[in-house]
């Protein structure tokens, strides 16, 4: 299944698939409390999503392809980076499957990595529980900090300060009612 730009494809008789708000984006930055232009190590994007699944009678195969564009700061010279990504399966509010992977960004001599991964795992099924009765969301693992500066540029919060204790958090927790 070939991704076009910004969309997110679910085959009709699949859970439905969607970037999470807020962790659709990450940027990273240089150790030190330094948080403008030039301490930006890398900024990331999930882009697209497509998912296509196969319901067996105690499970459900899902394959969530995801496509990543990334981009060097402008003064970076990181060559490669790790970025861990998740996907979420869920009934409702319920939390039905938490995974995760690293994602390995290549910058090319342009400062621009292109990456797409697939994400594959098996739900659990409730009975017949159709797997449209399921959502599947999808996004970067971040910490803390890189949240509120998310929420920050989306103009949702003040401007969040460097923390030296910064914790990285489970995505799901950092946006989902605990389970």
């Amino acid at each position: 299944m070939s991704l076009s730009a910004c969309e997110t494809v679910t085959d009709s008789a699949c859970p439905s698939v969607a970037r999470l708000k807020d962790t659709e984006r990450v940027t990273v930055f240089r150790p030190g409390s330094g948080r403008d232009i030039t301490d930006i190590l890398y900024e990331g994007e999930v882009t697209q999503v497509a998912l296509t699944c196969r319901a067996r009678d105690e499970s459900i195969s899902v394959d969530v392809k995801l496509a990543v564009v990334a981009r060097r700061g402008p003064v970076s010279d990181i060559g490669d980076a790790e970025q861990p990504i998740f996907a979420v399966a869920a009934r409702g509010e319920a939390v039905a499957l938490r995974t995760g992977e690293m994602l390995d960004l290549s910058f090319n001599r342009d400062g621009v990595a292109i990456e797409e991964t697939t994400v594959s795992f098996e739900i659990p099924r409730e009975g017949q529980e159709s797997p449209r009765a399921l959502d599947v969301l999808v996004g970067f693992v971040l910490t803390r900090e890189q949240l509120a500066f998310n929420r920050f540029r989306a103009g949702a919060f003040p401007v969040p300060q460097a923390a030296p204790d910064t914790v990285p958090l489970e995505a799901p927790e950092a946006v989902l009612p605990p389970e």
